[in-house]
């Protein structure tokens, strides 16, 4: 998401500011893989939402964002939970409400769980992130250099 390059990257521009995109992901046993759903303005203002596998073959779901500042260790980590490695399927839920950005999860039979409430989604905003395009909702995946 960081690069100008061209990423594996799916979406669609949110065009209501109340709105909802839910996936279904089952993580990769590579720890270098994350895949799921990203709220993106631009390449240094998102939010990526998923679940991966850790180096020692435990499940994460995590929340990654960026709000134009990057650190040698690379986007903020704001939220994540373990889950059980490698579960049949884990669903993810992006819930926007105006400025307001809400992420949650289930693994299958189970109730939605909260990981992050009311995140502040104006650094999707392009009064804050710049361009004219607005932002996206949609589905991501990479393989990182390095597992987390």
């Amino acid at each position: 998401l960081t690069s100008r390059g061209n990423p594996s990257l799916i979406a669609r521009r949110q065009q209501q500011a109340n709105s909802i995109a839910t996936t279904r992901v089952t993580p990769s046993e590579d720890p270098r893989a994350d895949a799921g759903l990203v709220a993106i303005q631009n390449e240094t203002h998102y939010f990526f939402f998923g679940a991966r596998a850790d180096r020692h073959g435990r499940g994460e779901i995590f929340l990654e964002r960026s709000a134009g500042k990057q650190t040698s260790d690379g986007p903020e980590i704001v939220g994540r939970a373990a889950v059980p490695a490698q579960p049949d399927a884990i669903e993810l839920r992006l819930r926007a409400a105006g400025k307001s950005y809400s992420f949650s999860y289930r693994l299958a039979g189970d109730e939605w769980t909260s990981l992050k409430e009311d995140a502040d989604g104006s650094i999707l905003s392009t009064d804050c992130a710049g361009g004219f395009v607005g932002s996206y909702l949609g589905l991501f995946a990479r393989t990182r250099t390095e597992a987390p």
